[in-house]
Order: structure tokens, then C-alpha cells, then sequence
């Protein structure tokens, strides 16, 4: 299948400042993919963060959530 690379930075939702947030050390990534053309939601689609273990696949609507993801900059991948 074709692979479609995203780039995802994790930052903290909320709060009274980004410092407040140094100790956090994995967050979790939710989303959902769709058909590009029509929008209708992808399901059984192969979502991972490149380099890890860290993978999911999609439900019938779509949806995923990727667990104990490191914090920083991750190259999420689709398959």
C-alpha cells in the first residue's frame, strides 16, 4: 500500500505554562483517517510512529489512538 507520512508535534492541550509540562515524558495521539476524495472514514488503515513499536489500526470510523508516545516530534506514518 502507499504510505503517507504526517508530522506531529505533541504539546500540552492546556495550562498555565509550557514549564509546568517539562516532566511529561509520553502523551497519547488520537485521530482519524479519511478518504482524501470523498472524506468517508478509512478503516483496518495501518497508523505508526516511524522508528518505534508504537502502532494502531484503524477502526470502522476511522479512528485511532497511538499510546505511550514519547514526547517531541514524531513522523507518523498511514499504510
Amino acid at each position: 500500500g502507499q504510505s503517507s507520512p504526517l508530522l506531529l508535534a505533541l504539546h500540552p492541550a492546556s495550562g498555565p505554562s509550557s514549564s509546568s509540562y517539562a516532566g511529561i515524558r509520553a502523551g497519547t495521539v488520537v485521530g482519524t483517517i479519511t478518504d482524501a476524495g470523498n472524506g468517508s472514514p478509512l478503516s483496518s488503515v495501518q497508523v505508526f510512529i516511524e522508528g518505534t513499536s508504537i502502532g494502531a489500526l484503524t477502526g470502522l470510523n476511522g479512528r485511532f489512538v497511538l499510546s505511550n508516545v514519547p514526547a517531541g516530534s514524531h513522523l507518523v506514518e498511514a499504510a
